[in-house]
């Protein structure tokens, strides 16, 4: 059996599904995360030959032998800030045995730190990365700013859940179709939440129609003073699928959000969308007036709009908006991530 090493921050959901593809196709897996920052209580289900270590059972220097000692096939490396990380990632690109890997969901920003980035990234990150793994296209802009050639940047690094998504039933909202606007993320001002809730309350004639917040942060004790708009705690993903069952179009207004992966959630869950063109993902997952609408982030005006479009729609648009979601989710998968990453090793 090949070996496949992760190095990561913390494992998350939309990780094991892949890990399950690996699994399926007769990978080992051996997973290592940062145990001392997790910032979610996400514990992994037992995957058959994937292996998951916290890395504070390691004194420094040992986790380099530990990885030495699994031999790896192939290796992906992700947090450039971890110095322990990138001896190791230095380590085995150094000897050109075998790809290392880091995935990136960053967009081109136009940032000072960005351009910086960009002068001293060969001795910094092509050092330790012979491949580049990229959601989208904004991201595969931003690897070959780095200087990574396009042989060395494949697609697909995220995906939502598909199997689980798809669960929605579609058939369940011909005879009445839920009048909810849900938002699922959390509760910071990046994600524009002030403006869709001052937009929200400036449409008067909101036919029937809801808003629902889901997510944790920094704002949520502020949000839940505020009358007319629902709040809930974060949910597990189980829970996700039966909101979107009650749910008619999902709504991002981010200011700014590399992938926002939770777009292609609910593409796959059949819902029609609305995002600002802050999201990277929208390039993927959504398109304009097939299965909802981008609106320039942080423009009230063009965000009523669009929300007033859904509100203005009858139940078959509807409808039509949400079956070309779900065709538009089929874009990326769990499998079609797990080949692309493995397509390095043929």
């Amino acid at each position: 059996m090949k070996t496949i090493v992760y190095l990561y921050t913390e494992i998350m959901p939309y990780q094991t599904i892949i890990f399950n593809e690996y699994s399926k196709l007769g990978y080992v897996v051996h997973a290592f995360y940062l145990d001392k920052i997790k910032q979610t209580p996400f514990t992994p289900n037992a995957i058959n030959n994937v292996f998951y270590y916290p890395t504070s059972i390691f004194n420094r220097g040992k986790l380099l032998n530990k990885i030495i000692e699994l031999n790896p096939d192939i290796l992906l490396v992700c947090g450039w800030s971890n110095r322990e990380y990138l001896k190791i990632a230095r380590y085995f690109n150094k000897k050109k045995s075998i790809p290392v890997i880091s995935p990136i969901d960053t967009q081109f920003s136009k940032r000072l730190k960005q351009y910086l980035g960009f002068i001293f990234s060969f001795i910094y990150i092509k050092s330790a990365f012979s491949h580049i793994w990229v959601p989208g296209y904004r991201q595969y802009e931003f690897a070959r700013l780095l200087g990574y050639s396009r042989k060395n940047i494949i697609f697909n690094s995220l995906s939502a859940d598909v199997e689980l998504f798809e669960k929605v039933t579609l058939i369940q909202k011909e005879d009445r179709y839920p009048k909810r606007f849900l938002f699922v993320g959390r509760f910071h001002s990046v994600k524009g939440l002030d403006l869709l809730i001052n937009t929200w309350d400036s449409i008067k004639d909101k036919n029937g129609w809801v808003l629902t917040l889901i997510g944790n942060g920094p704002e949520k004790k502020n949000l839940q003073s505020i009358k007319n708009i629902e709040i809930l705690d974060f949910l597990d993903q189980k829970y996700l699928v039966k909101m979107a069952q009650e749910s008619g179009c999902f709504i991002l207004p981010s200011l700014y959000e590399p992938w926002a992966l939770v777009i292609h959630e609910f593409a796959c869950a059949g819902l029609p969308i609305i995002c600002s063109d802050a999201c990277g993902a929208s390039d993927t997952f959504v398109v304009n007036g097939f299965n909802g609408y981008n609106f320039r982030a942080g423009n009230k005006d063009d965000l009523k709009c669009k929300i007033e479009t859904i509100i203005n729609c009858n139940e078959k648009e509807l409808l039509r908006m949400s079956l070309n979601s779900r065709k538009l989710g089929q874009r990326i998968t769990p499998e079609i991530s797990a080949a692309s990453f493995l397509s390095l090793l043929k």
